[in-house]
């Protein structure tokens, strides 16, 4: 992570990788989704469904995606994994949700993925 990458994480508590997805990568992706989980849906009521890994190959190597993995070494160091396999489908610009965990607030089961990073600690 550059110097600039780690103060956006610090201050923000997340950053965004751009260009992690070519654009046959997010069509690939966006066609899987289409024929797994055709479904319709609007902002007032997005679909959250699990087991995405089940679905293609696709799906499976983004746990690793070599743009990403980095990042988690540099952020969690050697032994990461991923606990959780789903995927929300909203529609572009939507308004609903938020970035997971929020802002800082407790709402929610108590412990629940929800914590504060200050001056890295």
């Amino acid at each position: 992570m550059t110097p600039e990458e780690k103060f956006v994480f610090d201050l923000d508590g997340y950053i965004v990788i751009k260009n992690v997805l070519t654009p046959e990568d997010v069509t690939r992706l966006n066609a899987i989704a289409d024929r797994e989980f055709g479904q319709p849906y609007d902002e007032t009521n997005f679909k959250r469904t699990s087991r995405v890994s089940r679905w293609d190959q696709a799906c499976v190597d983004l746990f690793d995606h070599p743009k990403v993995v980095p990042y988690l070494l540099e952020l969690l160091g050697p032994k990461f994994r991923a606990d959780h396999d789903y995927c929300i489908f909203m529609k572009k610009g939507a308004q609903r949700g938020r970035l997971r965990g929020g802002d800082g607030r407790q709402v929610g089961r108590a412990g629940d993925h929800w914590y504060k990073y200050r001056d890295g600690v």
